[in-house]
This record gives C-alpha cells, structure tokens and sequence, in this order.
C-alpha cells in the first residue's frame, strides 16, 4: 500500500520582500534540508472524488489541441495515479492540477514527483496574490523547468522562493506537446519546519493597527448581499475597553443581510477553531464562516445564532469544524434585518472536543417525501438503521398515502416528528401564528402514531430566541440545519447542529464527517430531504450516492441511532458525568 499523506497543517500568509529562485535540482538537494511535511492535498492519488477524479484535483489545459485525462490509472509502486494524453496540439497545455495550498513569502519550497512520459513536460507554478482563486485575476504564472521523457518511473525536483505578496500556490508538471504523462506521488515540501505548523489569525482584531481607508480598519472589508441599505462604520473610543469598534447598520432590509469580513486567512482544513468576538445589537445577529478552498470555490458555514442578553458589551463563541481542502476562511457575526450589529476583539483558536463516549451518528429526513418509502427505507433496512422523519402536516388532510407512508415507518421502527404546519418561517411569525404551527403540527402527527412527538425541527433552519422559547414549552428536542457535530461541552438540545446532505455532496465528504465524528466522538446528525434515482433538486440525494453512504456508514460500524435514542444515550452521559 501506498502512503496516503493529507493536508492537515495549511500556512499563514504574512508579507515580505524576496526574489523568486527556481533550481532544477535533479535529484540533489545539496546542503539545502525540507521539511517531511506535505503540503499537497491526496498527494498519493488514492482519495477518489468519483470514479473519474481524484479528491482535490481537476483536469486543466487550455489551446488549440485534444487531451484526455484519465483516473485512476496504475501508479508507481501499485496504486492509483492520473494520466493526461495531448494529441493534435497546435496551441495551449493539458495537465492535472492539485489544489491551492498557502504558501510563506520568501520562503523555499521543494517540489517533488514520480511521472513517466513520452514527451517532455515541464513543470510549472500559479501564483495567487489574492484575488486568482476566486476571480481567475491577478494570477502569476513561472516556469520551474523542464523534464525529459521517460518510459520508466522517474523523479522531479526543483525547488523555488516565493515571490513577495503571495497568498498560495499550486504547482503542476504539464505537457506543451503532443505525447503522454503519467503522475504519482508527489510532495511540496517546506525549508523551515517551523514554518509547516500553523497558528490561526485574525488581522488587526481590535482594530488597533490604523485604516485602509477612511472609514475601513486596515485587514477589514465591507461584505453583503440582498436587497437592503447597508451602513458601514469604524468607531474610535467605543468598543470594549474603550478601544475602537466596527458596526453595520441595515434599514430599509428585505433580503440578504450586511456584515464586516477581515480578509480571509490561512486555515488548516480538517480541524475544529473556537471562534469568538465581543458584541453589541438591537437585532439578532447571524453567525458564519467563509470558506475558500483550494480550487478558488467559496461556501459557508452556519454557526447558531448569538442570544443577545440586552444591548451591552457581551460575548459570542461557537466553534466551528473546517473541511480538508480549505485553503482560507473568515468567520463573522452579520445584521439580516433592520437593526445594527456592533463587534470588537475578535478571537480564533484551535479547538478540541470533549466527545461522547462513543460517537453517534442520526439520520433526518425533512419534508415527508413519500418516495422515501420506496427508496430510503430499503437500503436503511439492509443495514439495520432506524433514522427520524419529520413531516409537515398542513398537506396531510384527506391524504391517505402519506398518512400511511407515516404508519408505515413508525411500525418499522423509525422516529416521526414534527417540521410545523405549513413550513413557514417561524421568524417570521407572530406569537399566536408561531404557537398554532408548533402544536397543530405536534397534535396531527400524535394522532396519527398514536404516540408523543417530543421533537421538533424548524423550516428552513429559521430560528431566534423567541422561537426556541417557544418550541421548549412543547418539545424535548430543536434540531437546526446550523453546521457542526455535537460533543457534551456544546450540546444545545433546543440547537442540535448538523451536517446537511445536498445532491452534490460527495462520498469523500460524507467519509470525512462520519470519521471525523468517529475520531472525535462527537454526536453527527446529517439531514436528508429526498431520495431517488433522480436528481430533480438540490435537496435530493440520488440513490446510487445513499446506498454508497449507508454502505459506507455500515462498514465504520457506528452506532447509528433515532434522534430520540441519541438524546436519551447523551442525558445518560452528561448525568453520569455529573455524579
């Protein structure tokens, strides 16, 4: 078996002066000695993304010419490698590329692969300064050197400083000429090992260290989106200690929301952060992340919402897990309605969970779809899986087949509760509305299992306070759709976190949170919508993907369990501790 290394430790980008050093070094490395660390992403090949691409990794090229990319295809030492054949070239290249990985300016690295040709290829690097990722500008291109063909096996090595200014890079050998090239294999490793740990920052977080501009502390940016007027404002002598502070105002609000982002930093992709930041508000806040990741896409994570206590100085903290393969992140608090949010002393730090003992994995499917039945219910039964369906009951009357499809799950030992009446937003409500979607909905489906429906989860995750105070008068249990696994030290049973299942989530990323949850010993809960052969929405998982994840979840040996069970295992614990 192959060495499989992973990127676990990404690299801060700080700002320095060098010249750029490209050494064609032929196997020596002279008195020059690297770091093991490997910063490249699936390095070895052998963490497919499908049956076609390799995890972390996209067929590139561009010009005038043919190309074919294969994967996965034998590699050196047995295993898997990827190949890319070029024919008809008149102009342009074709290569595999790796992922982005942040990079220290004026640092040496050494670039190393196994490859077999019938060509020459030439190895080649991208510089990111910082908007080439996500905007394909200000991307800087250098050619390290060029390597002979070979039928068998052989090594490349250079080495290279990076270039003032630069954020991250991705480097790649590729093929200018018609022939092939197989590749496998391959590291980027850092001169200074001190250099291949990273420590999270956030820049300029009291905002002490002057302005970009006018009205914008240096390492800050104004961010936002919808339909609303937005207010921005750096503040002298009013934040905590009497420091400055920055604030968001939003009036005339109908979509979106406003917030201040710091410039996205280097992060270190699979492990958890601990992110907090004081804060004052008139309205209840959203929380989040952004993640970049190494191929320049750009998502979010849902953090629970802040619960203000008055509209003094107070403090938010929530952590946060980052996926491998993010390269950058930004977490932030943001103003999604008419009011003000007003932050200083921001705070980001690795975290560790305290974990269960032993880690527990729940499947929610929302919505009622009926085709579930049919779909879903089969493979879980396979495997032995009970799991929590949770309906709507506005569209229940006179509807003798999903009343059934409920009957039908119940008597086969699955968990039914309650996702309201006619799947408002709750937020949205007000007091007599938000009651009558809370109980209607509790009492419809109690009628039907003849049993207690002690759980509830909130349409499209929509949530503040007065919900939550709402939902405990009726329910034992508040499922959200906010993105986190949940251990004993954060456990919110009235704000459970999840993992949410599109239909472009990948095996590899349902791997990563179930072994994660597994290493850690946390609670995952992940949330379905519908299962079918077809890809009608972006809430829909094919079934070829859920048989492939219950196969998987089934091989781990996890103990998977109804959110009733999980509850129950997680109050024994917590009671058992407190003894």
């Amino acid at each position: 078996m192959k060495h499989r290394p992973y990127l676990y430790l990404l690299l801060t980008a700080i700002t320095c002066i060098f010249a750029i050093s490209c050494n064609l070094y032929n196997g020596q490395t002279g008195h020059q000695e690297f770091s093991t660390q490997n910063l490249l992403l699936n390095a070895s090949l052998e963490d497919a993304l499908s049956d076609t691409l390799p995890r972390f990794w996209r067929p590139k090229g561009e010009g005038e010419r043919d190309a074919v990319f294969r994967y996965p295809v034998e590699g050196y030492q047995e295993g898997n490698a990827v190949y890319v054949e070029m024919t008809n070239r008149q102009t342009g290249d074709a290569k595999w590329m790796p992922y982005d990985v942040a990079v220290v300016p004026g640092e040496t690295y050494r670039f190393t692969a196994m490859y077999r040709s019938n060509a020459a290829s030439k190895i080649a690097v991208r510089y990111n300064r910082g908007t080439c990722l996500t905007e394909g500008v200000d991307c800087d291109y250098a050619e390290l050197g060029v390597q002979p063909a070979s039928e068998r096996w052989a090594k490349a090595e250079v080495s290279l400083t990076v270039p003032a200014g630069v954020r991250s890079l991705t480097i790649f050998q590729l093929l200018d000429q018609d022939g092939w090239l197989y590749l496998d294999e391959l590291a980027l490793t850092p001169s200074n090992p001190a250099i291949a740990t990273i420590e999270p920052q956030i820049p300029n977080p009291t905002f002490t260290s002057g302005l970009a501009d006018v009205d914008t502390p240096s390492g800050w940016l104004k961010s936002g989106q919808g339909k609303h007027q937005p207010l921005y404002t750096y503040i002298n002598n009013d934040g905590v200690d009497d420091r400055s502070s920055i604030k968001v105002t939003v009036t005339q609000h109908e979509a979106g929301s406003a917030e201040w982002m710091y410039t996205p930093q280097a992060i270190a992709g699979g492990q958890a952060y601990l992110f907090s930041v004081a804060y004052k508000t008139d309205i209840v806040p959203d929380a989040g992340v952004q993640l970049i990741d190494g191929a320049g896409k750009i998502s979010f994570l849902r953090l629970p919402k802040p619960d203000p206590q008055g509209k003094g100085w107070q403090r938010y903290a929530h952590e946060f897990f980052v996926p491998k393969g993010t390269l950058f992140a930004s977490a932030f608090l943001a103003a999604p309605t008419n009011g003000y949010i007003q932050t200083d002393d921001y705070r980001l730090e690795p975290f560790t969970y305290q974990g269960f003992d032993r880690p527990i994995v729940t499947l929610t499917f929302d919505d009622g779809y009926e085709e579930n039945i049919e779909t879903a219910l089969s493979i879980m039964e396979q495997h032995g899986f009970k799991a929590t369906h949770c309906y709507t009951t506005g569209n229940l009357q006179n509807n003798s087949a999903k009343i059934q499809s409920i009957k039908t799950l119940q008597q086969a030992g699955h968990e039914i509760c309650s996702h309201s009446v006619t799947h408002a937003a709750l937020t949205k409500l007000n007091g007599d509305a938000l009651m009558k979607e809370l109980e209607a909905s509790q009492a419809t489906l109690e009628d039907i299992v003849g049993a207690p429906i002690p759980n509830f989860v909130t349409p499209y995750g929509a949530y503040d306070p007065a919900v939550k105070d709402a939902i405990q008068k009726l329910y034992a249990v508040h499922r959200t759709i906010d993105n986190g696994f949940n251990s004993p030290e954060n456990l919110d049973l009235y704000a459970l976190k999840t993992q949410n299942m599109y239909a472009d989530t990948s095996l590899a990323q349902f791997k990563e949170w179930v072994d994660q949850a597994i290493a850690d010993k946390t609670w995952l809960i992940l949330v379905y919508h519908r299962v079918s052969p077809t890809n009608p929405s972006a809430y829909t998982t094919h079934l070829t993907d859920f048989t492939a994840q219950m196969e998987y979840l089934a091989a781990t040996g996890v103990r998977v369990m109804t959110l009733d069970e999980a509850v129950q295992e997680a109050r024994t614990q917590l009671d058992n501790a407190s003894e």
